[in-house]
């Protein structure tokens, strides 16, 4: 038995919503992140003033790269450590919310002579990834800024 599906992207209501966000923090007190999987629904949002991209794994913000992409882009799951220089490579931001990912990039970051970004991930509930704890958050931030070859540029929940 097969399942047909079907999905209707309505791009000027996206455009519509990242333009709503993007009024709801004036000021630089954010950035405007998409998610999703369509490259026309990525363009429209870019268009519309979308600070960065959103993807889940590296892979795919490597396809975006490869199709010419040069919006920042946020990798929200974690990696392995086998995936870092693929992240730095590829400018990517990568989430972290452990030491050994955070080591593995900055060495990742010094091998490549580039400073990888990443993001802080706080878990505030859902109890999958992030730190839990405002000391486990200073303890990975302090060893963000005494690595070189790695910048903390944000962090979110």
């Amino acid at each position: 038995m097969q399942r047909y599906h079907f999905c209707e992207i309505d791009l000027a209501a996206i455009r519509h919503n990242v333009g709503v966000m993007k009024s709801h923090i004036a000021g630089g007190a954010g950035q405007v992140y998409y998610l999703t999987a369509r490259t026309t629904q990525r363009q429209a949002a870019l268009e519309a003033g979308a600070d960065m991209l959103a993807v889940a794994i590296p892979e795919e913000g490597i396809e975006l790269r490869e199709a010419g992409i040069a919006a920042p882009i946020l990798v929200l799951g974690g990696i392995e450590e086998s995936a870092a220089e693929a992240v730095v490579q590829n400018d990517l931001t990568q989430v972290v919310f452990d030491e050994r990912r955070i080591r593995a990039l900055a060495q990742a970051g010094q091998k490549l002579g580039r400073c990888v970004k990443v993001h802080l991930k706080l878990d505030t509930g859902m109890n999958r990834i992030g730190v839990r704890t405002a000391e486990e958050a200073q303890a990975l931030t302090r060893l963000i800024d005494s690595l070189p070859g790695v910048a903390l540029t944000g962090c979110f929940t």
